[in-house]
Order: C-alpha cells, then sequence, then structure tokens
C-alpha cells in the first residue's frame, strides 16, 4: 500500500484536533465557571439572597456548566473523524493538495475492494505518483491552534481575577462558596448591625425564641410602648425606618424614627397600642428583619358604660334624671349614684377620690359597680381596675365632681334712691326694689338698729300685698314696702354716761337708725339646713327732722329751679323760629334737598335737647315733690290720696316709667288740687314738668322726625307746622310754668318770713324769761 505512510500522517492529525478541543473547551469551560461565581457573588453580596433563590442560581449554573461541557467538550470529544474526513481537512487547509489526497484515498479503497475499475495500472500510477509526491509532506498545518487563544486568555483572566480576590478577600470567598455551594444560611457581614430595644422592656417579661433573633413581649392594652435603635458598633446610618404590620395581617407601615443630635439612638413612641403588632428596624444594609419583636397587646380592663343618676334636693325643684356624662356637676345637697359597666370579668375596683382614701367597689345585682354619695363640694375623682388576667387598666383621666353652689340671694334696689333719708316722724320711706336667687326666696325684708354695726333692734318683713306680681318661693320677688316711721319702736335703753335711761318709745325728733335690705334663699340639705341670709349691698341711713328742718333742707334742692325753666323757656321760642323759617323756606323753594334735610336734622337735635332738658328739670322737681309728699310736710286728703296712687302702682308692677307713673297719679288727683296748699301748688307744678318733658317736647320732636322721613312738599309743610303748634303749647305750658313756679318762690318766701319772726318771738320770749329769773 503506497498510501500507508500518507494515510499515517493524516492519522496523526486525531491527536493535534483532540488537543485543540481541549485547549478551546476547557477554557471556556473555566472562563463559564469563573463567570458564574463572580455573578452569583456579586448579586448575593447585593441583595443578600435567600436559600431559595441561591438554590435556583446554582441550579442555573450547573446548568451553563453542563451545556459548555457537553457543547464544547464532551460532543467534540466523541466526534471521531475518518481519515476521508482528515484528508478533507488537510486539503481545506492547503489549496496546493487540489483533492489529490482524498481522490487517492479513494481509489486505492476502490482497487483494494475488487470493485470494477477502468485503467487499474493508471490507478496504480496515480497512486503511487500521490505516495511518492506526499511521502515526506507535513499535514499538521490542518489542525491551527489559533481559535485556542481566546479562550485561553479569558479562562487566564478570569482565574487571574477570582484567584485576586480570593487572595485579598479570602473570608468572603469562603463565605460565598458556604452559602451558593453549600446553601448555608450563615449571612453576610453588614456595614450596619440594628438592635432594638424597648425601654422597661424587662416588666413585660420578655421570651427569646430562635437564638435572639425573635423576640416576644406581652403587654396591657392602651400601653405607651417606646422602642429605641442603636448600631452594634455605634455608627448609626443617616435613616432608620420602623418596619409594622399587625399579627396575622399582611398590611405593612414603614415608620421614620426620630433622633436628636446629643442621643446614640433612634427612638419611635408608640401611641397607646390596641392590637398585636410586629415589627423589626431597617436602616443603612441592615435589612434582614432580624431581630424581630412580637408584641402581643393583653386585653386591659375598661369602663364600657358610664351613667349617674342625679337625686336633686328639694329646694332646686329641679327633676331627677340620669346622665351619661362622667364630669359630674350637680348644686350642694344632691345625691348621686354612678354606675360602671366593665369589659370583662375583674380582680378589683378601686374608686379614687381626691378627698379620701380609695373605696373598694363591688358589683350590684345588675351586675354593674355603683357608688352613691352626696355632693357637697368639689372633688376630683378616677378608678383603677386589675382583670382577672393581671392586666391593670390604662389611660384612665381624672374626672371633675363640681358643686354647684347656691348663691347667696342678692337684692336690687330701686327705691331709696340714696343712702341717707331726712324724714319727719309721720313720713312714709317707699322701699322698692327686686330680690333674685338661683333657686327661691323665701323671705325678704329689712333689719334695723341704733347701732349701725348691730341692727339688731328690730325687723320688717315683707309679705302679703309688698310682694309684687310674685310669691316667696320664685326665683325672683319684687317687692313694694311703705315703711311707716311712726311705727319704727325705739327699744329701751338703760343710761350710759350722760345719756339717760329711755323707755320704749316710737321714733321721734332727733332719732337716728340704720336699717339693710335681709333676703333668704330655699337652701336646706343635710349638711347645711339652714337657708342663706344675705344683706343688701348698702346701708341706710335714716334722721328724723322737724317738718321746719326737714323744709330748710327742700328748699336748697329747688335752688336756680326757675331760673333753669326760663333758660329752656328761651330755647323753646329759639326753635320756634327755626321751625318757623323751615316752613317758609320748604314752601318757597323744594330743589335744595340737602340743605332742607341739614335744617330739619338740626331743629329735630334742638328739639331732642329741650326734651332732656325738661325731663332733668322734673325729675329734679320730683325729688322735692317726693319730699313734700312721703314725709307729710302738707297733710290732707291730696296727700293721701298721691301716696295711696303711687304706692298702687308701684305694687301692681305695671308701671316702671316715673313719669307715666307720677303722670296716672296726677290725672287722678286733678280734683283735689287747689293752690291753696302747699301740695295743691307743687301737684300743679309736677303736672305742668310732666306734660311738658313726657308728651309736649317728644311729640315735637316726633312730628319733626316724620316731616325729615317724607318727600312730598305738602306732606312735609303739614307735619312742620303740627310741629309747630305743639312748640307753641309748650311753650304756653312752660310760660305758667314759670308763673306757678315764681308764685311758688314767693309763698316760699312769705312762709319763710313768717317762720323766722316765729323764732325771733321764740328767742325775744326766751331771753324775757331769763332776765325775770336773774331779777
Amino acid at each position: 500500500m503506497e498510501l500507508r505512510s500518507v494515510i499515517a500522517r493524516l492519522q496523526a492529525l486525531s491527536r493535534r484536533l483532540l488537543l485543540r478541543i481541549l485547549l478551546t473547551g476547557g477554557p471556556r469551560l473555566i472562563a463559564s465557571a469563573c463567570g458564574l461565581a463572580g455573578f452569583t457573588l456579586l448579586l448575593d453580596y447585593t441583595m443578600r439572597l435567600p436559600v431559595a433563590v441561591r438554590a435556583v442560581l446554582l441550579v442555573i449554573a450547573l446548568g451553563v456548566l453542563t451545556f459548555v461541557l457537553v457543547r464544547h467538550l464532551l460532543l467534540p470529544l466523541m466526534a471521531k473523524p475518518t481519515i476521508d474526513q482528515l484528508a478533507l481537512m488537510a486539503e481545506n487547509a492547503d489549496p496546493n493538495l487540489k483533492d489529490q489526497v482524498i481522490s487517492s484515498i479513494q481509489l486505492e479503497r476502490d482497487l483494494a475492494a475488487g470493485h470494477a475499475v477502468e485503467s487499474p495500472d493508471l490507478i496504480r500510477a496515480t497512486i503511487a505518483d500521490t505516495a511518492e509526491r506526499f511521502k515526506s509532506h507535513s499535514f499538521a498545518r490542518s489542525v491551527s491552534l489559533r481559535p485556542c487563544r481566546i479562550p485561553a486568555l479569558l479562562a487566564t483572566a478570569a482565574v487571574i481575577a477570582l484567584s485576586g480576590f480570593g487572595a485579598v478577600y479570602p473570608d468572603t470567598l469562603a463565605l460565598w462558596a458556604r452559602r451558593q455551594l453549600l446553601l448555608t444560611d450563615e449571612p453576610w457581614p453588614r456595614e450596619h448591625t440594628l438592635e432594638i430595644t424597648v425601654v422597661d422592656m424587662e416588666r413585660f417579661d420578655p421570651t427569646y425564641e430562635q437564638g435572639g433573633r425573635r423576640v416576644i413581649l406581652h403587654v396591657p392594652e392602651r400601653t405607651p410602648l417606646q422602642v429605641q435603635v442603636f448600631e452594634k458598633d455605634g455608627q448609626l446610618p443617616d435613616e432608620v425606618n420602623l418596619v409594622v404590620r399587625p399579627v396575622g395581617g399582611e398590611d405593612e407601615q414603614r415608620i421614620s424614627m426620630g433622633r436628636t443630635q446629643k442621643n446614640d439612638y433612634f427612638q419611635h413612641i408608640f401611641p397607646p397600642l390596641v392590637r398585636s403588632i410586629l415589627l423589626h428596624a431597617e436602616g443603612g444594609d441592615d435589612d434582614d428583619g432580624v431581630p424581630e419583636y412580637v408584641i402581643h397587646v393583653d386585653q386591659a380592663p375598661r369602663a364600657t358604660r358610664f351613667w349617674a343618676d342625679y337625686r336633686y334636693p328639694p329646694y332646686t325643684g329641679l327633676q331627677d334624671r340620669s346622665l351619661s356624662d362622667a364630669n359630674i356637676s350637680a348644686p350642694e345637697g344632691t345625691r348621686v349614684t354612678m354606675h360602671f359597666e366593665v369589659n370583662m370579668a375583674l380582680e378589683s375596683f378601686h374608686l379614687e377620690l381626691e378627698s379620701s382614701d380609695a373605696i373598694t367597689m363591688t358589683t350590684s345585682a345588675k351586675g354593674d359597680y355603683a357608688h352613691s354619695f352626696v355632693v357637697e363640694g368639689n372633688d376630683f375623682y378616677t378608678y383603677r381596675l386589675k382583670g382577672d388576667n393581671g392586666v391593670q387598666s390604662a389611660d384612665v383621666p381624672r374626672y371633675v365632681i363640681t358643686a354647684e353652689v347656691d348663691q347667696a340671694p342678692r337684692v336690687s334696689v330701686e327705691m331709696p334712691g340714696v343712702t341717707t333719708l331726712f324724714v319727719t316722724p309721720n313720713a312714709t320711706a317707699p322701699l322698692k326694689g327686686v330680690a333674685t336667687d338661683d333657686y327661691g326666696i323665701t323671705a325678704v325684708g329689712i333689719r334695723w338698729g341704733e347701732d349701725p354695726k348691730q341692727l339688731d333692734d328690730g325687723a320688717v318683713e315683707f309679705v302679703g300685698d309688698d310682694l309684687v306680681s310674685a310669691q316667696l318661693g320664685e326665683p325672683q320677688v319684687a317687692f313694694f314696702h311703705p315703711l311707716q316711721v311712726k311705727t319704727m319702736i325705739m327699744p329701751a335703753r338703760e343710761a350710759q354716761g350722760d345719756n339717760p335711761a329711755r323707755p320704749a318709745r316710737p321714733a321721734q325728733i332727733g332719732d337716728r337708725f340704720a336699717f339693710r335690705f335681709l333676703s333668704a334663699d330655699n337652701r336646706k340639705t343635710s349638711s347645711q339646713p339652714n337657708p342663706h341670709r344675705t344683706f343688701g349691698d348698702y346701708q341706710y341711713h335714716v334722721q328724723i327732722l322737724s317738718a321746719e328742718d326737714l323744709q330748710r333742707e327742700l328748699a336748697q334742692r329747688q335752688v336756680r329751679l326757675r331760673t333753669r325753666v326760663r333758660d329752656i323757656a328761651g330755647l323753646i321760642e329759639t326753635r320756634m323760629i327755626d321751625t318757623q323759617e323751615l316752613i317758609g323756606f320748604v314752601k318757597a323753594d323744594q330743589s335744595d334737598v340737602a340743605k332742607i334735610q341739614a335744617g330739619l336734622w338740626g331743629v329735630e337735635q334742638d328739639q331732642h335737647r329741650i326734651s332732656i332738658e325738661l325731663q332733668a328739670t322734673a325729675r329734679q322737681f320730683m325729688r322735692v315733690y317726693d319730699g313734700y309728699l312721703w314725709n307729710r310736710l302738707d297733710e290732707g286728703a291730696l296727700t293721701e290720696k298721691v301716696i295711696g296712687l303711687l304706692s298702687g302702682a308701684y305694687r301692681s308692677g305695671e308701671a316702671e316709667d316715673a313719669f307715666q307713673v307720677y303722670g296716672n297719679a296726677v290725672e287722678q288727683v286733678k280734683p283735689l288740687v287747689d293752690d291753696s296748699t302747699v301740695m295743691g301748688r307743687l301737684t300743679g307744678i309736677l303736672e305742668l314738668l310732666i306734660r311738658s318733658a313726657a308728651e309736649r317736647s317728644p311729640e315735637a320732636r316726633r312730628r319733626l322726625q316724620r316731616a325729615s322721613l317724607v318727600a312730598v312738599k305738602d306732606d312735609r309743610i303739614e307735619q312742620l307746622e303740627s310741629a309747630y303748634e305743639i312748640q307753641k303749647l309748650l311753650h304756653t305750658d312752660v310760660m305758667l310754668l314759670i308763673e306757678k313756679l315764681e308764685a311758688w318762690e314767693d309763698y316760699l318766701d312769705v312762709i319763710q318770713g313768717f317762720k323766722d319772726l316765729l323764732e325771733m318771738q321764740k328767742g325775744i320770749h326766751t331771753d324775757i324769761q331769763k332776765l325775770t329769773k336773774k331779777k
């Protein structure tokens, strides 16, 4: 066989081809393994993969390596090339062979097999020529090792990188091997390791599981929980979050924890807990959820319902009732029964009052806890519950017990209007006012005495007709009482120093006494059986004078009264002129509306001023009139009639305006008015003053106001003319008033002259008696 040496050299290519497969597939397998190792290391280190994910990655990596092994090593090694394939490989690598080798090998094979061939000699010559030509030819170049360079370089780089990393970080590489290859749950080392603590945790009897990775606490319901997070090495991250979710729930809540610069920990205070929770801290690269705290909230006892039964004392007049407000507020003497319903069986129930020791409460027949007491003063209370599970109640507020103090009764006095009274022995002192209390007035009157500090000589109680449109027992009682001075009995007095002894007698000239209004309410409780008795704000001093001395006192009150009325008359005359001019201007020109309105406003305001002056003058005179009237300085039918009418008006409670009260009285006594008597003259003057101040002048102003409101010229003129007519009537009354005042002053002068003569005669008579005695 001439081609045997050629075939042998071709078969030597198989070994070179095997070497190329090994040098190509092996580095690829090594590079793939190093790449997968680096990838899984980086992924696991950055993401802290759980075991399941790492197991999946391991399976994927093994699959990839198996694929590379089979694809680039096993399959190529299992595929052994034939002589023909090797010859073709050589001819492909060397184009100069021109298919001579493969053709000669195939011809020789056919010739040896005895297949029918043409020209066997020619074939043998060709084979011999091929054998001769290629007997020393090398086919090694047909299998190049150049494709092995890139895989080898990649494998070398991967091995160097992995080896270098292992040399620098041997622990990290070893930990990766244990985590990724052995699938252990050994954690990666972290930059931050957070530690959680619950303040005062020991009082909740913590239990630890999983080697301290899980902490279980049992806390009472509504316990405020204070959680602090530290860093194991003291290097706190910039931010720490608490991850909280309810036990058995899926909804997570991330709570950003707070930290002050001076603290080396983060902190969060939970509001009072009402349900069980799971929590762990995350911050920096610590996100493994370890340690995890399980906070079991044990049900705390609490009052689920409260109500209080109020039984009010009779003096309040209130209906008994029940309220759900835990803050107690009731009048003094009210019996309150508090009822509590709770959510669970209790070991103990203590009611704690600020003013007394704790009260141990027991269940009533209805199953609730009850306590009854009488409200006597302000107090605070709370309660402490302990359930049969040993848990104490939490966050029980303090409640208020308010005793609504029965306010002392008070008296508002309208009459007398002054605190110093000058009266005659025959005088009547009108006492008018209103006694007021929270719930009811049971008594009102005065207490009097010669000693202003004692006021223990006597008392006058207002009853019957003295009470105005009200009965005792009501919260507000108006009263009017005509106090008769002659009924005041001065008590007997023993001789003291220069003061001789004195038997009990009626009040007389020269006596003095003081009195104060006194009222009592209807309060009555078991601890305070007596009602409030309260004096009025002011003390009134009474001095009894003779009629002559009192007249002199009254004369000082009417000084310049006539001059004042004359000034008012001048004002009225001026307003009448202004009104006439305004009427003429309106009749002549209606276009200047602003000027007309200004004129109307000016006249109206001036008329109002006249009303004020007249009313002030009338009140000044009424004080003089009251002095003559109530002191009976001119006794007679007219005086008694007016006193009776005024007393009746005050007792009726219907009329409050003084001008109306006195006007009605004057109207009814007109038949009794006689200018020859003092009261007759005074009543006539009073009638003119009331008519001028309360009727004429206000009516003139009202018509002037209506004139400013109407827009029709004729209507405005009509109102102005009617106002002018009222002004004329007012002027007539005022002029008549001036005449009466002049006559009254002249009358007083005459009377005073006679009195002065009498005093002079008395003085002369006394002097004569003294001279006669000396002789």
